[in-house]
């Protein structure tokens, strides 16, 4: 059992320990990303983008033109180009624990703007999604490569009628708690990287997140203390801020990548200045390693670590971390988004992608997870709350190497879910 105290000795006490803690995990990533470098020399290879064909791999496309007997992709068909665009669109019926089913569509278009064998793709991606429980998502996102990566520009913009289920703060939360708030959303968020070294960059831009017309279900029905308005009551919230953050990333595709490095540090300046209900920043870390597996092979062993942290006044309740509080709402997939949530959060993450039919049509992942957040009271470190699960991947298009995944998971106190996602996890 926690023990709740106000005493000043003991504030202290919780406050350097929190601070020891972020200190240990920024010393220990920093290492085991050096470590990773140092194990991981990319080999030299020659330009092979244009000579790359993929004519051994089979994708869903090829299925279709099969089916409907039309000819087959000519050998110069097959070869990667600059400048020629790649398109996979799905619509489909889904399934989530936030939303139940719903309809959705997706589409990702992916391009390169030089031929050289190290450029990276570029991935403008978008999504329309009404789901049973009322919900409307839209969503676009652009990762733009400019020629010889010399400059990364980056956005991100949503507009939501939501709701969704809310536990409270901290890893104790119990699923019998459930509120359901109901509210709209704007995101827009502008980043551009700048190249200052072979696949590293650094950059700057500007974020808002605004959430209006919030609506506390339980707090209607006249109950005086809710799980959100214990935090804040109002109706609505802004955070608005500057965004600075270091990158290195060594994938070629990040539709799917392979035998590779990524780590980003993103520190974000939120100011009433600029529209902000308060004056908070945050910093998130972001960590993850490629390892072909075996060697020889085309299966993959991939590790995702991101711990994210907020410092100064109160963020908005849903700008807190919390389960599925990634860019692309991946992580903890065996659970319901914003399970838990709270001030600080680790995650840690590996994936075993593995192909099924030699010519990459079918393939198949096991994962597990698990992550923590602090509590609300002590600052600590609640309990760590885990999960694993399987699923399969079908390639969509082997140009662009992507994929559709599909996997079912299973986490604590009986949590279960089905996960789509277009393109890799992470």
């Amino acid at each position: 059992m926690t023990k709740h105290t106000s005493s000043k000795s003991t504030n202290n006490k919780d406050a350097r320990y929190v601070l020891y803690t972020k200190l240990f995990w920024c010393v220990v990533l920093v290492f085991c990303y050096s470590f990773c470098q140092a194990q991981s020399k990319e080999p030299v290879l020659k330009d092979t983008l244009n000579t790359d064909t993929v004519v051994a791999q089979k994708d869903l496309i090829d299925v279709l033109k099969k089916w409907f007997g039309k000819k087959k992709d000519s050998l110069e068909s097959n070869i990667k180009k600059p400048g020629v665009y790649y398109f996979v669109f799905i619509p489909s019926i889904g399934y989530a624990q936030q939303t139940g089913f719903s309809l959705w569509s997706s589409i990702n278009c992916s391009f390169y703007n030089d031929s050289v064998h190290k450029q990276n793709i570029s991935v403008i991606y978008g999504s329309v999604e009404y789901a049973q429980k009322g919900q409307l998502s839209t969503f676009l996102s652009s990762n733009i490569w400019t020629k010889g990566n010399k400059l990364n520009l980056l956005s991100d913009v949503r507009y939501e009628l939501y709701s969704q289920e809310t536990y409270g703060l901290g890893g104790q939360s119990n699923l019998a708690d459930a509120d359901r708030i109901y509210y709209n959303y704007f995101r827009f968020y502008q980043l551009f990287q700048k190249k200052i070294a072979h696949d590293f960059l650094a950059g700057a831009g500007y974020s808002i997140d605004y959430y209006f017309k919030i609506n506390d279900q339980n707090a209607n029905k006249h109950q005086l203390s809710t799980l959100y308005n214990q935090y804040d009551s109002s109706k609505r919230n802004v955070a608005s801020g500057l965004v600075v953050n270091i990158l290195y990333d060594a994938r070629r595709n990040a539709n799917n990548p392979v035998n590779s490095n990524y780590a980003n540090i993103i520190y974000k300046q939120c100011t009433k200045s600029l529209g902000s209900d308060n004056n908070w920043q945050s910093l998130y870390l972001d960590f993850r390693k490629y390892i072909k597996f075996p060697a020889n092979s085309k299966n993959l062993l991939a590790f995702w670590n991101f711990n994210w942290f907020t410092f100064g006044s109160k963020p908005p309740y849903f700008t807190l971390p919390g389960t599925g509080g990634d860019t692309y709402a991946n992580s903890g997939r065996q659970y319901i988004a914003g399970r838990f949530r709270s001030k600080n959060m680790l995650y840690l993450e590996s994936e075993y992608r593995f192909t099924v039919t030699r010519n990459g049509l079918w393939g198949g992942v096991v994962f597990a997870n698990v992550q923590s957040v602090t509590n609300m009271n002590t600052s600590q470190f609640d309990n760590l709350k885990g999960g694993y699960g399987a699923g399969f991947r079908l390639k969509l298009n082997k140009k662009s190497n992507i994929n559709l995944i599909v996997t079912y998971g299973f986490g604590a106190a009986g949590a279960k879910g089905l996960f789509f996602n277009l393109g890799e996890v992470f």
